[in-house]
């Protein structure tokens, strides 16, 4: 999974990664009795982007959703949250 967002600099990126991957966990079990022992893998990577790094990004991601809805980066598993 790959996330895209700004952050506050009084959060802590762990901290934001585990609420992330603790009520995802949570919601997906509620989805479907297949997702019952769903688990995240342990660890994470994250990079500080530029604000230019980050609106190119946004508009690649947004382009990509209007010509193929539902393939490129959703397939991926990739989340922009705005």
């Amino acid at each position: 999974m790959h996330i895209l967002c700004i952050m506050s600099k009084n959060i802590a990126l762990a901290k934001l990664v585990e609420e992330i991957k603790k009520n995802s966990s949570r919601w997906i079990k509620t989805k479907n009795r297949y997702y019952q022992n769903f688990g995240w893998q342990g660890g994470y990577t994250g990079f500080s982007v530029s604000q230019s790094v980050h609106d190119y990004t946004k508009k690649v991601y947004r382009k990509s959703r209007k010509t193929s809805p539902n393939k490129n980066l959703q397939r991926r598993g990739e989340v922009v949250f705005r």
